[in-house]
């Protein structure tokens, strides 16, 4: 019986071009070379190289990615620049939609039903949803806990304590 690891690997030149693409598309490998296209300190054959794949590559990585890579370029100092999800806005519209999505489920029994989802544990979603949205808006006040044991002294500068009665 044949299994598919028994397979020759495809190795034609459309194989190759998109199991490199795909290389490239990894989230970490594409910031990274959005990053290095970017700064402009390497040739594209050097970052071809450096990344295992063709020139050819890299050029047409640069030239789908041709707008992040210029945006980058104006903000090299910021580690963040051309993440989507670096921007406050772009992370509450997902969670937005994530939140949309479950009370659209919740609102129809069939298609909750199909979900195999518990309504409880949609409505956990929801808001989690809605707290995260919250903290990203600055909206949930600061929660401090304190401990101490022993006793405390108090100053109060400009205050004479012993003439207070």
């Amino acid at each position: 019986m044949s299994t598919d690891n028994d397979r020759p690997e495809d190795d034609s030149p459309e194989a190759r071009r998109l199991r490199n693409q795909g290389k490239l598309e990894h989230p970490a490998n594409r910031q990274r070379l959005i990053r290095d296209l970017a700064a402009a300190e390497h040739s594209q054959s050097e970052l071809a190289l450096r990344y295992g794949v063709s020139q050819q590559g890299i050029s047409l990585f640069a030239a789908r990615h041709a707008e992040r890579i210029a945006t980058v370029a104006g903000k090299l100092d910021d580690e963040f620049a051309g993440l989507w999800v670096a921007q406050k806005a772009n992370r509450l519209a997902v969670l937005e939609h994530q939140v949309d999505e479950v009370l659209d489920v919740m609102s129809d029994p069939e298609k909750a039903a199909k979900a195999g989802v518990q309504a409880a544990e949609m409505m956990r979603v929801v808001q989690t949803g809605l707290k995260q949205i919250a903290e990203e808006l600055g909206q949930l006040p600061g929660r401090v806990s304190v401990t101490h044991s022993g006793s405390l002294t108090v100053q109060l500068n400009g205050v004479d304590v012993g003439a207070l009665t």
